[in-house]
């Protein structure tokens, strides 16, 4: 658990601005819990890239500002430490998730992080205190998320109707992932690191205290579109490698260029109804490319995008290109330039993805393999929404998530991602069986 120490001169200086003999004491200390409270509850929620590189935390703006004041007018103490030059803390960006101003902080040279419960403090350990370290469970950890993780407890599940999927975690595999990256046995870059560690750590804790057991409670409220999601940690929150240490011995089945595969089933229906005076191979040439070789496709679109002084390495601009390729698969606008939605002008979610880095998007969106991909999954999109538009099952589900969403509209790629991941889901479904057929009914939890 993180603790957190200060410079005696905050101290001393609060003490002059406000002479009581108790409050700026009282004061700062709830400040300083506040600021601990805040802090772990970001490595438990899961550090942001940003924060990771920067040994930062991310915290919520508004409720470390206001929620501690000091003094007879009730100045705010982080506010009033920002303004005399004593800031504990020091916020690099604001972002907004969930409608709420997420800034990451970092420390500044009055504060001290203690943390017991980091990568650094392990390797510090011998051996025999490595061993031991996750044989006791800190009575505070558990006094902080024994709510939050008590889902072992199945009568009160059932009594709660809380429904949830139980997974049996290969602890032995996590922990020895986890001798080995203390050990700079596992070669990642430094945030990989550490994410690698708070994700193992946050594992290992939860299924100690679920007797070997990952309890996933289902969120039925995100689950509109075809997917099942969770709350709170799940084998979803986690990066692939880990996954596949957590589960131990089970099965992966991966769907190559799952969406596009899916969509592009529809191209000779399409094809056969459009009376194109085109051949087939004409009309989707850069759809066929991506699906029988990706990587042609990707590296002519990585090198009609970076100019030759890129900073970024070629696995970030593989990355960035195939967020990009996989948003206009689902009706993201390719353009660099703003549109109107519903009287507010917007910039197309691309951008984001590109740094902000306008100059990037715009040579993306330009390149010729862009402008054929984007063209050819439009016409499929606009024929597939378009067939299911008379499914009276889809669009009464459709009635039902927008009744819900305060009548707000739905868009034409929420359609499709609705259509998809109920095919996904489908097509699951189906390989599961198989599996257990050929399994001849053996029990497989972790399918």
């Amino acid at each position: 658990m993180i603790k957190l120490s200060y410079d005696p001169i905050i101290k001393q200086e609060l003490m002059k601005a406000f002479p009581s003999p108790k409050q700026p004491h009282l004061a700062l200390n709830k400040y300083i819990a506040l600021l601990e409270e805040l802090m772990n509850e970001s490595v438990s929620n899961g550090r942001s890239d940003l924060a990771l590189e920067n040994n930062g935390y991310d915290i919520r703006s508004s409720v470390l500002t206001n929620k501690i004041q000091i003094g007879k007018h009730g100045q705010r103490l982080h506010t009033w430490l920002l303004n005399n030059k004593l800031s504990l803390v020091k916020n690099l960006v604001h972002s907004t998730v969930s409608n709420k101003m997420i800034g990451v902080f970092i420390p500044t040279k009055y504060l001290t992080i203690t943390d017991n419960d980091s990568l650094d403090y392990l390797r510090n350990l011998n051996d025999l205190e490595f061993e031991d370290y996750f044989n006791s469970m800190p009575q505070e950890w558990i006094h902080k998320n024994q709510t939050k993780y008590q889902y072992h407890n199945l009568q009160k599940l059932n009594n709660e109707n809380l429904d949830f999927h139980s997974v049996k975690v290969d602890t032995d595999s996590l922990t020895n992932f986890l001798r080995k990256l203390r050990n700079r046995e596992i070669l990642v870059e430094r945030k990989l690191e550490l994410r690698y560690f708070e994700d193992i750590n946050k594992f290992l804790r939860i299924t100690k205290y679920n007797d070997g057991f990952l309890h996933q409670r289902i969120n039925y409220e995100a689950n509109d579109f075809g997917r099942t999601y969770y709350f709170d940690v799940s084998v979803q929150s986690i990066k692939r490698e880990l996954r596949k240490v957590l589960l131990g011995d089970s099965w992966e089945y991966d769907s190559v260029s799952c969406a596009p595969s899916w969509k592009f089933s529809f191209a000779e229906e399409w094809y056969t109804n459009s009376k194109s005076k085109n051949t087939f191979g004409e009309e989707f040439q850069y759809t066929i490319l991506l699906l029988e070789n990706k990587n042609i496709f990707f590296d002519a679109v990585i090198d009609l995008t970076f100019p030759n002084d890129s900073l970024y390495s070629y696995d970030v601009k593989r990355y960035m290109v195939k967020r990009a390729v996989n948003a206009i698969g689902f009706g993201a606008k390719a353009t660099d330039r703003k549109f109107q939605i519903d009287g507010y002008f917007k910039e197309s979610s691309l951008l984001e993805i590109f740094d902000d880095k306008k100059s990037l998007l715009s040579r993306f969106v330009k390149n010729e393999f862009i402008v054929g991909f984007s063209k050819e999954q439009t016409k499929l999109i606009n024929y597939i929404v378009k067939k299911f538009s008379s499914d009276i099952v889809w669009q009464e589900d459709l009635e039902r998530i927008r009744l819900k969403n305060n009548n707000k509209k739905i868009t034409q790629s929420r359609k499709l991602a609705w259509l998809f991941q109920h095919a996904e889901t489908i097509m699951m479904d189906r390989v599961r069986k198989v599996v257990r057929d050929r399994l001849n009914g053996a029990t497989q939890d972790r399918l």
